[in-house]
């Protein structure tokens, strides 16, 4: 049966309070395990997703639990509990340091540290573990103080792997001021690791002292360096946002203040507590002035959001009396346009008529004289003597003012094409047609024409350059009359038109170019946007026109799923004109559509 051994002082009450324990010992542990799990439990409730607040709340958790398992053999005269709870801080305190060399690096850098410093701080670790339960960490118990008796690791290598994180950490801080020349950042990284080395190197100070010479009393001061930590900390979030969140920052500071206040309580020895209220006032007064000083700027901060928002609804205001205003002025000028557009209706509705009677009453009387000068030009006696020179005058008139009724026919039959144009009323009657009977006539009604400016036409005559063309042939003949009318009308005295052929898999294209008087980039497309349109060119070469002929020529075209396009390089360099038109495109249409 194994005796557990017995210290010479009364047994802990609840574990943790005895006659043993100094005063000093519960102020110096029970204010700081409180702030411990207090920061890790704020921490991990409110930044769980950041890992260097997950990080920070893992050095508090370590933290606090050494100083709960130190108190444990402070306050218990049983050898085991003694034995237990020191393996327990010799294994919770390399995690202390190597927590805070983790947060630094995290802190500053903003990311997680490499995979090789994960493995070897590992490595570092590892032999801790290995030799907790062995005679190198603890050799044994001392019943006449009541301390273990520390091995190797616990009396060398720990503190080694101690110093190694410090000097780490100071390296890292070094090199990090090295490479920011932001003062801010700068600023940043000194707060943090100034705090950490602080708060690490007392932390050190008072175990070593407490190892070294087993006064564990005087190694007590060595706590002094964690509510430093949490100064600087606490100031740190306050002034950077290092975690997103200031107001933990003040939380921080409010909770240690009122802790290691209240913890005044548990002295009683006269001397110590001078000691320890001047330690508390000094602190006091160091955290109160970060406070303030926070505080001061979150005022600040908010007296000018308010001013802003202040100003932001008095602009809101001016601007909705402006909104207002100007959707009260849209709304008048939306029903005038309403009401403009429903006269321009009748207008549009009222011309339609007048073109409609016009064409009417002017297509009678044009009939009629074509029909005369026919008869007229029949009437004449070609045979015999009878026909004379003046004869031969009279008949070339009347051929030439029947030319010009058929122009002036033509010109009447514009103006029902305008009208039809506009109501959609063009019914194709479609057949397989070739082209080049129709140019020909075209270019023999308008021969006289170019006999009198002398202009010459080049278009080619072999079967190849053709092809059928599935179309509504009257509709194609009066589109490409109106193109050729004008390369011949805007065209210049001794001027060439040339008329080329081109096809591909699906369609055929007619150029008409000429060496006229050509059209302004400017006004290219409106030649085709409006009826009654004509370029300041055209309207120079030819002022009696009406500006209808190539809306009417492209919706002929369009109708047969085809198009026309004009190119000019500008004013008189004359213009060249692009008919496109599809060999059959009822059957491309089925096509399309899936139609057998």
């Amino acid at each position: 049966m194994n005796i557990i051994p017995l210290c010479d002082f009364g047994g802990a009450k609840y574990f943790l309070f005895s006659e043993n324990v100094p005063s000093l010992v519960y102020y110096s542990h029970v204010p700081l395990i409180i702030i411990s799990f207090s920061i890790a439990i704020l921490m991990l409730f409110k930044l769980k997703k950041e890992l260097s607040a997950r990080i920070l709340s893992f050095i508090f958790i370590s933290f606090g639990l050494w100083m709960f398992f130190s108190l444990l053999f402070w306050a218990n005269n049983r050898g085991d509990i003694v034995m237990t709870s020191w393996a327990l801080t010799l294994l919770v305190e390399p995690l202390i340091y190597i927590g805070s060399l983790y947060l630094v690096q995290t802190l500053i850098k903003g990311d997680d540290i490499s995979f090789q410093q994960k493995v070897v701080i590992s490595l570092l670790y590892l032999p801790i573990i290995l030799s907790l339960p062995t005679k190198l960490t603890l050799s044994g118990f001392d019943i006449s103080n009541c301390l273990s008796v520390e091995g190797p690791i616990a009396l060398y290598y720990s503190y080694i792997i101690e110093g190694i994180c410090i000097i780490w950490i100071i390296i890292y801080a070094i090199k990090q001021l090295t490479i920011n020349t932001d003062n801010k950042s700068r600023e940043k990284i000194s707060l943090i690791s100034i705090g950490i080395i602080i708060f690490l190197v007392t932390f050190s100070f008072g175990n070593m002292i407490g190892s070294f010479t087993n006064n564990w009393k005087l190694g007590e001061f060595g706590l002094i360096g964690m509510p430093i930590f949490v100064a600087f900390l606490a100031y740190t979030i306050v002034k950077f946002k290092v975690f997103n969140i200031a107001i933990i920052g003040r939380n921080v500071l409010i909770l240690a203040l009122l802790i290691l206040i209240g913890s005044l309580i548990t002295i009683t020895d006269i001397y110590i507590s001078r000691v320890i209220i001047s330690i508390t006032f000094i602190i006091s007064i160091i955290f109160s002035i970060i406070l303030i000083k926070a505080t001061r700027k979150e005022v600040e901060h908010l007296n000018k959001i308010s001013s802003l928002a202040s100003e932001l609804k008095s602009a809101n205001s001016t601007l909705s009396e402006k909104v207002a205003e100007q959707t009260k002025e849209i709304s008048r000028a939306y029903e005038l346009e309403k009401k403009a557009n429903r006269e321009l209706e009748k207008l549009n509705e009222t011309k339609d008529q007048f073109i409609m009677i016009t064409q009417h009453n002017m297509r009678n009387p044009v009939i009629s004289i074509e029909r005369e000068i026919g008869i007229a030009i029949a009437n004449i006696d070609k045979s015999g003597s009878g026909y004379t020179r003046k004869d031969l005058i009279i008949e070339k008139n009347l051929k030439n003012t029947e030319h010009y009724i058929n122009n002036l026919k033509r010109m009447v039959d514009d103006f029902l094409n305008i009208t039809t144009l506009k109501k959609g009323s063009q019914i194709l009657n479609l057949s397989n047609e070739s082209i080049e009977p129709i140019i020909e006539n075209i270019i023999n009604d308008f021969r006289i024409d170019m006999e009198n400016m002398n202009i010459t036409i080049d278009y080619p005559t072999e079967t190849a350059s053709w092809s059928d063309i599935r179309m509504d042939k009257s509709k194609i003949r009066e589109a490409m009359t109106i193109i050729i009318e004008n390369a011949i009308k805007y065209n210049v005295k001794d001027g060439k038109i040339i008329i080329k052929t081109e096809k591909d898999a699906k369609a055929f294209k007619i150029i008409i170019e000429n060496t006229g008087v050509g059209i302004d980039q400017n006004e290219k497309e409106k030649i085709f946007e409006r009826l009654f349109y004509r370029s300041k060119e055209a309207r120079i070469a030819n002022p009696r026109g009406m500006g209808v002929g190539l809306s009417v020529a492209r919706a002929i075209v369009r109708a047969h799923h085809g198009d026309i396009d004009i190119h000019s390089d500008g004013e008189n360099m004359g213009a060249k004109v692009v008919l496109t038109l599809p060999f059959d495109f009822m059957r491309d249409l089925e096509e399309e559509l899936g139609v057998d």
